[in-house]
This record gives C-alpha cells, sequence and structure tokens, in this order.
C-alpha cells in the first residue's frame, strides 16, 4: 500500500491540483512556485470566495469604471467586476424576439 489516504486521493484529483500539475509538468515550475500562481490565479479569478459564485441566469464580467478616463488602454483605466442577472420578465423578452 502506498499510504495515501482516501482524502488524499481525492484531493489530487481537483482542478487545482491538475493546474498544480500542468504547471510543474509542462511549465517546469517548483512546487512553490505553482502554488503561487494557483493561489494568485484564484484570489484575481474570485475562485477563494464561495460566496461570489454566480448561480443560474448571472454572468460576471470585468467592465471599465464609470470614472475610467477615455481612451487610455482598458489595462491603465480603473475597472470593476459586476454580476448581471437576467429575470424572467428579461427570459421572455428574448423569446419573443
Amino acid at each position: 500500500m502506498s499510504g495515501i489516504t482516501a482524502e488524499e486521493r481525492l484531493a489530487l484529483k481537483t482542478s487545482e491540483a491538475s493546474f498544480l500539475h500542468v504547471l510543474q509538468s509542462e511549465f517546469n515550475l517548483s512546487p512553490r512556485e505553482a502554488q503561487e500562481v494557483v493561489s494568485t490565479a484564484s484570489e484575481t479569478l474570485g475562485l477563494d470566495r464561495p460566496s461570489d459564485q454566480i448561480g443560474p441566469g448571472q454572468v460576471r464580467l470585468v467592465v471599465a469604471s464609470l470614472q475610467a478616463p477615455f481612451g487610455l488602454p482598458l489595462s491603465e483605466t480603473g475597472r470593476v467586476e459586476v454580476t448581471l442577472t437576467a429575470r424572467r420578465k428579461t427570459l421572455k423578452v428574448q423569446e419573443d424576439l
């Protein structure tokens, strides 16, 4: 036996573990570097906040702030994250079109 528990085996099958494996095997990152990349990606993409998960009929977008000046590259402007939610009335209008 390998001495690995069922919980440890299941943890290896997560998308995070898969991403770690790709970073280490295909990009030759050390385990520490790979973990930092995964942590940063999770924070940036909001994957570490289960309360922020979107529901059915929702989409989350990062858009330019209303206060952002016109004409600058998007990477240099202030951005905000918004969640758009489709309501039943909206869905009915789309079905009629």
